[in-house]
């Protein structure tokens, strides 16, 4: 003890000696330090003294705090640990080594010998190392994160929003997923011996029945939940409450037939996942009406098969005869795990015959003149003004139970093609994303989703559909749209050019509209034999008195003649307008259509309408970077090379000067590689076949 003082005292002064120095150096020597090519700017006296005494208490504390850790605190004294402690430290920094981590252990086991063994001081070496470096460093990490969020306020609110509108979608997803497991957990429970101690404990309060019926119960649940998966995954309500029952009965099997604590825990945590869930399952449907997947019907036989094999396994040595079947002991464990497996056998084998013995599916086929009224009615209160090409005449209806939302789609090959997302209610729109999918199924074609928006993405993702993008919506903000400034000196152009050449803006409104369509149809058809183009239909509206007869119609017109036209597509709720077929007298002075275009859109503005949306730009907004899908490079490629085939950039800059806001458009269809045949399907859909394809 007095070699290790007399080494500390002197330590002591060599270190007090280069504190006066440093102390004496910033008091008076003003001008900064040069040592070779560096120059070393010395503080204030005030902060001298301020970070010895920090850095003073800052060891003093470290130390202390080892001190105390320390299994005996009166084997040794702490100023003398203090010392070992200091010694240490400085062996630590001497060596270079990152936090003396190693030297600075050494050191200081090596140094309480005399005190302590090694094993006590190793121990107590990485509490402190932990307390002193992991636990600060924790502490940090957290607390830069909770900065960085705080001053990132607008993403921490758009990964809030991104979490509120795509977490809902996986929900059933992850409850399927759950019962699944819980399916399982019951079935391998079945498969092993139980624990001797417990099954005593039950041979004592419960009945021989009751274990062996639980056991076989038990089973059987495991394998009603596996098949409940199917359906909760598709969101049926049936399938809902049957898994909440038997995620119940689970629990209650697994501690009737052997005090299965573990196994009942794992079930109840499922179950309180369940019963906050009910609104993400809604569908009103029979899981014998739907389609297996290939990844449920391979995930089960997996299943089955690895817990036919841990039973024979687990019961090797039990020699078989036909008395097993009939043997009932409470500690029998081999018997239970036969009747059992016949038990799910029997189960499964009931449930393949009733797919294979359902009904046949009957198609559906809708009047199209007796649903387009009530189509026009749900049109009403649509945000959509694009919904109103449901009354083109051209498209089937599938409406939902309720009658208040419906997907227009069309029928081309084995593709049904729906145009545009649901309209009607966004619950319930829902659902028929669901229905539809299953009708095209059951009629054994290929579902694709033509033209959707970003709304109901996360429900065309639950149905395991690839998600391309198409092209992008221009959509103008009225409210906002103005002729004024430098940047909309073009527009303002044509506007006061063809306003000083006697042009007119009028409005025709619907009643009216009857008497003008022999004059529409004359620049109708002028306009399509000079474009030598084809009338096209379904993403499009095309000349059709019954079609027009819906709408009023935007004009432009000299003398009161009229020489450009547009149909107007509204909706009650005012959140957008648009036009649809634009044509116009191919003989008259450029830059009408923009004229048209530039006062329906003030017209939109005046009368309270959010929105103008201007159409779709196909192919526009797709990636061509290296590591984009190969469909947004090759789309891409089109859009900027295509021009002899469609005019799919000219589009998209006619419409861009306007001021638009671009929202993407996409497609969803069930297998991304059959993406050249569903487009060959929707091309000949729009064009009404080949002959029209061919024509621009």
């Amino acid at each position: 003890n007095l070699h290790i003082i007399i080494n500390v005292k002197f330590l002591g002064i060599i270190f007090i000696l280069i504190i006066l120095i440093y102390l004496i150096l910033t008091i008076f020597l003003k001008k900064n330090i040069k040592i070779l090519n560096w120059q070393i700017e010395l503080p204030h006296p005030p902060i001298s003294i301020l970070q010895i005494i920090v850095s003073s208490v800052e060891w003093i504390t470290a130390g202390t705090i080892l001190f105390f850790l320390l299994p005996d605190q009166n084997a040794i004294e702490l100023p003398v640990f203090l010392a070992i402690f200091m010694i240490s430290q400085v062996a630590g920094f001497v060596s270079n080594v990152p936090g003396g981590l190693g030297v600075f252990e050494i050191s200081i086991i090596t140094l309480l010998k005399p005190y302590f063994g090694a094993d006590q001081v190793f121990s107590i070496l990485l509490l402190y190392r932990f307390i002193y470096y992991i636990l600060p460093l924790i502490t940090a990490i957290i607390s830069l994160a909770i900065f960085e969020l705080l001053q990132r306020k607008l993403l921490l609110k758009g990964v809030k929003n991104l979490f509120v509108r795509w977490i809902p979608s996986f929900i059933p997803i992850l409850l399927s997923v759950s019962a699944f497991i819980g399916g399982v957990v019951l079935l391998l429970s079945g498969s092993i011996p139980s624990v001797i101690e417990r099954v005593k404990i039950l041979e004592d309060i419960l009945p021989l029945a009751s274990l062996e019926l639980s056991h076989f119960l038990g089973s059987i649940t495991g394998i009603i939940l596996i098949i409940l998966a199917v359906g909760l995954q598709k969101r049926l309500n049936g399938a809902y409450y049957l898994s909440i029952l038997f995620l119940f009965l689970g629990i209650l099997f697994s501690i009737l037939k052997g005090l299965d604590y573990e196994e009942a825990a794992t079930l109840t945590i499922i179950l309180l996942f369940f019963i906050p869930s009910k609104k993400y399952f809604f569908r009103k449907s029979s899981i014998i009406s739907n389609k297996l997947s290939l990844t449920w019907v391979i995930l089960t036989s997996l299943v089955l098969i690895s817990t036919v094999w841990i039973g024979f396994f687990s019961y090797k040595h039990v020699e078989y005869s036909q008395d097993l079947w009939w043997r009932f002991e409470f500690h029998k464990n081999a018997p239970r795990f036969l009747r059992a497996t016949l038990g799910i056998a029997i189960v499964l084998l009931t449930f393949a015959l009733m797919k294979l013995l359902r009904p046949a599916f009957i198609k559906k086929k809708v009047n199209i003149s007796d649903d387009t009224e009530k189509a026009e009615e749900i049109i009403k209160a649509s945000d959509e003004s694009e919904s109103n090409l449901a009354l083109l005449g051209d498209k089937h209806f599938l409406f939902n139970e309720k009658m208040n939302v419906f997907v227009m789609y069309g029928v081309r090959g084995r593709s049904i093609i729906s145009f545009g997302d649901p309209v009607g209610e966004k619950i319930e729109a829902s659902k028929i994303i669901w229905d539809f999918y299953d009708f095209c199924k059951e009629n054994d074609s290929r579902p694709v989703f033509y033209e959707i928006g970003s709304k109901y993405l996360g429900n065309y993702l639950e149905l395991g559909l690839s998600i391309i993008k198409f092209g992008e919506t221009a959509r103008v903000k009225a409210e906002d749209f103005t002729l004024e400034g430098s940047e909309n000196k073009h527009l303002r152009y044509i506007q006061n050019k063809l306003t000083k050449h006697e042009y007119s803006f009028e409005l025709i409104k619907k009643e009216s509209v009857k008497k003008h369509l022999d004059e529409l149809k004359i620049i109708s058809d002028k306009w399509l034999k000079t474009k030598n183009v084809k009338e096209k239909k379904f993403s499009l509206g095309c000349f059709d008195e019954n079609y027009l007869k819906h709408f009023s119609i935007f004009t432009v017109k000299k003398e009161n003649k009229i020489i450009a036209f547009s149909n107007i597509f509204s909706t009650e709720t005012k959140e957008e307008l648009s036009i649809d077929l634009m044509r116009y007298d191919p003989d008259e002075i450029d830059g009408i259509m923009d004229y048209l275009i530039i006062n329906a859109i003030l017209w939109a503005k005046e009368n309270g309408y959010k929105w103008f949306n201007l159409g779709m730009a196909p192919l526009s907004g797709l990636s061509n970077r290296p590591l984009a899908p190969l469909w947004n490079k090759i789309g891409s490629f089109i859009f900027s090379q295509g021009e002899q085939f469609y005019n799919f950039k000219g589009l998209h800059n006619y419409k861009d000067k306007f001021k638009p806001v671009w929202e993407p458009r996409y497609i969803a269809l069930q297998n991304g590689l059959l993406l050249p045949q569903v487009l060959t399907d929707i091309a000949l859909l729009i064009s009404g076949g080949f002959l029209g394809l061919i024509k621009k």
